[in-house]
């Protein structure tokens, strides 16, 4: 109980070292998630035959909001980072990072796959929410895989996938008016 009370102890401390992000371009991201969010739950409210998908796109922006400036991927990795070292199996780190990447990435796709599957009508309609979509999960899947970008590249990218978002469902405000 203690070792695992430690390796906590350890990855919250270390997370708290990248904890946010101090851009001011990060607050305009949680601003438009936000945005993006009331927007969608209006769209939820406004056509009830696809008010799982709304509220599936609301839920998905509510949660880019706390992440952006907490950055949680963070946290998971440097809990794991604490546990490999605190276990003794830094030899094998690695293999390990690996298949942890391997099996988020794989979880996202079949996520996405199912996602796709069930809301294709619904995304075949919006195609610029579909782009916003894909280029703010791909933003994700880039930092959970540890990938370098520049973080103003990061930015843009997400930046630019948030605003086809809002931009989609501004266009559809419109049209239920």
């Amino acid at each position: 109980m203690t070792a695992r009370f430690s390796v906590l102890s350890c990855g919250v401390e270390n997370w708290h070292a990248v904890w946010g992000d101090p851009w001011m371009g990060a607050t305009f991201l949680v601003l438009g998630y936000l945005a993006a969010a009331v927007l969608s739950f209006r769209a939820a409210a406004h056509s009830p035959e696809t008010l799982l998908f709304w509220q599936i796109i609301a839920a998905l922006m509510l949660v880019q909001a706390v992440n952006t400036p907490l950055d949680l991927h963070a946290l998971v990795w440097n809990i794991g980072k604490c546990a490999v070292a605190g276990e003794g199996w830094n030899t094998s780190r690695q293999l390990v990072r690996q298949a942890v990447v391997l099996a988020v990435l794989i979880s996202l796709f079949l996520v996405g796959a199912f996602f796709v599957r069930r809301f294709s009508f619904q995304l075949m309609r919006y195609p610029a929410l579909c782009l916003g979509l894909l280029v703010i999960l791909s933003t994700l899947a880039l930092r959970v895989a540890a990938a370098t970008l520049p973080r103003v590249a990061n930015l843009t990218l997400e930046a630019a996938g948030l605003a086809l978002v809002i931009f989609a469902l501004i266009r559809l405000k419109r049209r239920h008016k």
